[in-house]
C-alpha cells in the first residue's frame, strides 16, 4: 500500500507539523523526505520551526473603587516618574520608599524598628519628590519611629522598676501602642499629614513588585513608564 505523504502534511496545520518534526527520526524514509520538503515549502512563506513564547504584559492593575488599585509590575526594576507621587509637582529630591518585610503590629517595638531600618538601608527604591514633601515624608517617618521608641522605652522602665513579667511587658507595650494608634486615628493626623502617596507592598524577594498610589495620575504616569511585554518563564 503506498500513502501519499506530501498531501496528508500538506492538509496538516503548523502546530501538528512542528509535532511530527519532533518526531522525524522515527519516520520511514519516504515520510521523512515528504515532511522536509513540506517544511521547506512553508519556510518559504514564514514558517518557523519554533513558535516563540507567548509574552503578556509587564503590568497588571487590580481595580478597587473602595480601597483603590493595586499595580503589579513583573520585574523589580522600576522607573518613577519625575513628579510628586504625594501632590504631584515637579520633583527636585528623593526618598527612600523601602519595600514591605513584615512587622510585629507594634507587639514588639524593637523588632519593627530593626526591620524598618533595614528595609530602609537595603530594600528601598529611591523615588522623586518635590522638596516639601519629601521633608514632610521624612519628618513623618521620624515621628513614627520615635512614637515606637517611646513606647519600648517607657514600657522598659516600668518593666524594670515594677519587675513587670515578660507576659505583663507584652501585653502593656501592646496596649501603649493600640492608644497610641487610637489618638493618632481620632486627633485626625493621617488627613492632616498624609504619607507619602506611595507603598511597595511586595517584599524585596519577591519576583514581581505590587504598588498602590494615593494619587491616579500618578498611577497613570507610572504605568505608562513600566509598561510593555516581559516573556513568559
Amino acid at each position: 500500500m503506498n500513502l501519499d505523504f506530501a498531501s496528508e502534511y500538506a492538509q496538516r496545520t503548523d502546530d501538528e507539523l512542528r509535532l511530527l518534526i519532533q518526531d522525524r527520526d522515527n519516520l520511514v524514509d519516504t515520510a521523512r523526505q515528504a515532511l522536509d520538503a513540506e517544511v521547506r515549502k512553508r519556510r518559504r512563506n514564514g514558517f518557523q520551526l519554533h513558535v516563540r513564547e507567548p509574552e503578556e504584559p509587564r503590568i497588571h492593575v487590580e481595580e478597587d473603587d473602595d480601597d483603590g488599585n493595586i499595580v503589579t509590575v513583573r520585574s523589580r526594576d522600576l522607573i518613577f516618574p519625575k513628579v510628586c507621587p504625594r501632590c504631584l509637582a515637579s520633583a527636585d529630591s528623593f526618598v527612600r520608599i523601602p519595600c514591605d518585610g513584615g512587622s510585629s503590629w507594634g507587639l514588639i517595638p524593637a523588632v519593627d524598628i530593626s526591620l524598618g531600618l533595614w528595609r530602609y538601608l537595603f530594600h528601598r527604591y529611591p523615588v522623586p519628590f518635590c522638596r516639601s514633601c519629601a521633608v514632610s515624608v521624612r519628618l513623618r517617618r521620624w515621628v513614627e519611629r520615635l512614637f515606637l521608641l517611646s513606647v519600648f522605652g517607657g514600657c522598659l522602665y516600668l518593666w524594670v522598676r515594677y519587675h513587670f513579667s515578660a507576659g505583663r511587658f507584652v501585653l502593656f507595650s501592646a496596649c501603649a501602642y493600640l492608644i497610641g494608634v487610637g489618638l493618632w486615628m481620632i486627633l485626625g493626623v493621617p488627613k492632616r499629614w498624609p504619607p507619602a502617596g506611595i507603598e511597595v507592598l511586595s517584599g524585596w524577594s519577591a519576583r514581581d513588585r505590587r504598588l498602590a498610589f494615593a494619587k491616579p495620575e500618578y498611577e497613570k504616569a507610572f504605568i505608562a513608564l513600566n509598561g510593555g511585554s516581559v516573556r513568559r518563564r
